[in-house]
């Protein structure tokens, strides 16, 4: 009996040792394994087959972050930025030259008459009327001259109100005067009839004219104003918040002149202005352009002269929230062929759920036919449209373009017309080809405008904004900013130099996606412009929405990454959120 007892402990203890060893070699195994089959193992998911080391992106399979963690969908950052406002920063000042504005004008004849002959009886009535084309704000001295061949009673109306009715003598008549009150601006009519018979039905009272001639003091518009440039880069014209523009008006007669001006065809200001007192009128923001902007004086009086004209631009510094989060690098590829179709970016590709407001490729794939706006417009629908009437032009800032880069018929001479040769008065140098071409004004490290001529065009939105369209040089780094590339006034694309760095710049991976997204707060209906700065890359916002969302897969890097929010007016963002999805 001892002796079985015995062989059971021994058979017990070596049970013991066989499990112990079998559990080694499992934990042993698991550890060797490739990851992501270790993580379907310990979910309980057998199927780890070789499949899984290519790092596809599924339920059953995620990639493996560098911490071992696997990756799954979801937010990767998110923030409550709450009020974000604005402080003054700074006053810019825009000093331009005196200039004189004096009022010009030269005698003219306006309208001219061989021969005329009117008559009025019981039986039968000759009236002659003519057309006059006048500006009355421009004309001054108006006299009406004629011969008289066939005297007669005559009656002369302008624009329906008598200037004369008398009996007009055999001979040269002195000139009558015509008020510029009577005046329209456009068509005027002067008529001549004579004068009724009244109880003599049996007679007729004819009138006979020759050398009929008004003559008008006509004045010279184009010496009677001056028009002044200067020029607002784009990072300064985002940080306006008040304009003003002042000089102190110097008059020889002392008196008081009525004084128009314009800026960019806009009036600012159209009343008298008293000589030898400052002035000063505040400017619409909004009339202010990137790029250069014309002060128009036009005068009615008889000289002024405009003395140390000055717009001044109040500047408010931005208070932008800085945030920074961090991607794992497993979530990036090197390879840049595997870039995924981005939705907005112009890449030849209409990516799926991207709509054509969204996206140039989307915009002609839905129709050949139809016409791209390259910058944002105010409403959502007029940035895609499949026709363009002449008033439509004004809703395209960069103008409308077709598959081709060319004009609407209507459109054609306008801004934004890259094919007609002309850079159109006041049209901004990021919205014209020509006028890139032209002439294009930078500043200098030392803050001094400059300029060039040997530009570069980029025919859309460059991923850093629209400040990018027009470059003076390309540097290696703004290469890809352009997708189809810059080009030099003969077609010639951009050589840049290779950057070695190139090479181990990541790439998303095609299987994700990345979307940020802003949530607003209280302010659904209210316009929310902005820009954000996502690793120095800027994305415009523009809604009334109170969400918005922008795909970023090509804004983001492996490691460290920053959010920089630049608002152009005060608004409330509940919600700063960046989310990973599958592709």
């Amino acid at each position: 009996m001892s002796g079985c007892k015995a062989r059971k402990g021994h058979s017990a203890a070596g049970a013991g040792i066989f499990i112990l060893y079998l559990t080694l070699a499992i934990i042993l195994y698991i550890l060797m394994v490739d990851p992501a089959a270790r993580v379907d193992l310990l979910q309980g998911d057998t199927d780890y087959s070789s499949s899984g080391s290519s790092g596809s992106y599924g339920s059953s399979n995620p990639l493996i972050a560098s911490n071992g963690q696997p990756l799954l969908p979801g937010v990767l950052f998110q923030a409550s930025p709450g009020l974000i406002t604005r402080d003054t920063a700074s006053l810019k000042r825009h000093e331009l030259p005196d200039v004189a504005v004096r009022m010009t004008s030269s005698a003219q004849i306006i309208f001219s008459q061989p021969s005329l002959t009117v008559f009025n009886s019981a039986f039968d009535l000759e009236v002659r009327s003519f057309e006059v084309a006048a500006n009355p704000a421009a004309t001054n001295n108006l006299l009406l001259y004629f011969n008289v061949v066939d005297p007669g009673h005559l009656i002369i109306l302008v624009n329906g109100n008598k200037i004369y009715d008398g009996f007009a003598q055999q001979g040269s008549m002195d000139p009558i005067r015509i008020l510029k009150e009577r005046l329209v601006d456009g068509v005027n009519y002067v008529s001549f009839q004579a004068a009724g018979v009244g109880w003599q039905f049996w007679k007729r009272n004819q009138v006979v004219l020759s050398g009929v001639q008004i003559t008008a003091d006509i004045i010279d518009s184009r010496a009677s104003s001056s028009q002044q440039r200067f020029v607002i880069p784009v990072t300064e014209l985002n940080n306006v918040e008040t304009a003003t523009l002042s000089f102190f008006p110097e008059c020889d007669d002392g008196k008081l002149n009525k004084l128009a001006i314009l800026l960019n065809d806009f009036v600012i200001y159209e009343s008298d202005i008293a000589c030898d007192e400052g002035f000063s009128t505040e400017i619409n923001s909004e009339l202010l352009m990137a790029g250069d902007n014309f002060l128009d004086f036009s005068l009615v009086g008889s000289e002024v002269i405009v003395k140390d004209p000055t717009v001044s631009l109040e500047l408010f510094e931005h208070i932008n929230p800085l945030y920074t989060f961090s991607l794992d690098s497993a979530l990036f590829m090197v390879d840049p062929k595997d870039l995924p179709d981005l939705c907005g970016v112009t890449d030849g590709v209409c990516p799926v759920n991207c709509e054509p407001e969204e996206d140039k490729d989307c915009c002609f794939a839905d129709n050949r036919e139809n016409f791209w706006c390259d910058v944002e417009t105010d409403h959502t629908t007029d940035r895609c449209v499949g026709y363009v009437d002449i008033g439509d032009c004004v809703l395209c800032a960069s103008g409308y373009e077709d598959r081709n880069g060319h004009a609407p018929d209507v459109c054609e001479g306008l801004c934004g017309d890259d094919f007609d040769d002309v850079c159109p008065a006041r049209c901004s140098t990021f919205y014209d080809r020509d006028c890139c071409f032209q002439t294009f004004l930078y500043e200098d490290p030392d803050g001094i405008l400059r300029e060039q001529n040997t530009n570069y065009w980029c025919d859309d939105v460059p991923t850093t904004g629209l400040s990018s369209v027009c470059e003076a040089e390309v540097t290696s780094a703004e290469c890809d900013d352009c997708p189809e590339g810059y080009f030099d006034r003969r077609g010639h694309r951009a050589t840049c130099q290779e950057d070695d760095s190139t090479d181990d710049e990541y790439a998303l991976r095609n299987d994700y996606h990345i979307e940020l997204s802003l949530s607003f707060g209280g302010e659904n209906g209210r316009l929310k412009r902005g820009i954000i700065q996502l690793n120095g890359r800027e994305i415009s916002f523009h809604t009334r929405d109170d969400t918005w969302t922008w795909q970023v897969d090509d804004y983001v890097d492996s490691g460290l990454n920053t959010i920089e929010i630049i608002p152009s007016s005060d608004m409330t963002i509940l919600e700063l959120a960046l989310e990973l999805d599958e592709a």
